[in-house]
């Protein structure tokens, strides 16, 4: 809790005009200290990092609006108790996370695309469904997350997706509980700092677009 507010922004120039101009983003030191005195400050906040690079992700994704990002903040410190297994105790050398990565299953690109964005790559097939459920894939989404989360760049202009399905079958969609799947999006959407800004799917099968229908259809990601 008592991290040194110390920092020098690393993003470029262009990227530092993009912030400005889109997440009204000027003086946000005086800002890093509010968010993390009412850190100190709060009853219920035990543990919490306060350094600057992780307060900024609340801050810009939430354009900078106190009132905005500190419930956020509580939310992501709330879910990530709640659902401990999915965000306690990451390691990269887990043996479950470390097969999905070897195997391909997730990573990011060298490049970023048009926009200056960061690339997520997800290989659905390369997840063998019979080995790995929905703990051990969203715990290696976790924890290329928390890798990426502190890259400024990627905390300004965001992230794409590319899921490619092919290959896939109805075994890797069955490995999701609706429970899961749900809770999961709505951390992604409501919970995460992350800023998603594109989801690309592509090769979809004909028996999985029925899944994704449905998941569309029934507001499963709601």
């Amino acid at each position: 809790m008592d991290d040194e507010i110390d920092y020098k922004c690393s993003l470029s120039e262009e990227t530092q005009a993009i912030a400005l101009e889109n997440l009204r983003e000027d003086d946000n030191i005086s800002r890093n200290q509010t968010i993390r005195a009412w850190i100190l400050k709060h009853p219920s906040i035990k543990r919490c990092r306060t350094d600057p690079l992780f307060l900024l992700q609340f801050l810009r994704t939430k354009k900078f609006s106190l009132p905005i990002g500190q419930p956020m903040l509580e939310r992501y410190l709330h879910a990530r108790q709640l659902s401990s297994e999915w965000f306690q105790n990451l390691d990269i050398y887990d043996q479950e996370i470390e097969a999905l990565i070897d195997n391909g299953y997730i990573f990011p690109l060298l490049e970023r695309d048009q926009y200056g964005r960061q690339v997520i790559l997800i290989n659905t097939a390369r997840a063998d469904p019979y080995r790995f459920g929905s703990k051990e894939i969203i715990r290696a989404y976790s924890i290329l997350g928390e890798l990426l989360m502190d890259i400024e760049e990627n905390q300004v202009r965001g992230y794409t997706y590319v899921h490619i399905l092919t290959g896939a079958t109805i075994a890797h969609g069955t490995v999701w509980s609706l429970s899961d799947m749900r809770n999961f999006f709505k951390w992604m959407k409501n919970v995460s700092p992350i800023r998603n800004k594109q989801i690309n799917i592509v090769s979809v099968p004909n028996h999985i677009r029925k899944v994704l229908d449905f998941i569309i259809n029934n507001n499963v990601c709601k």
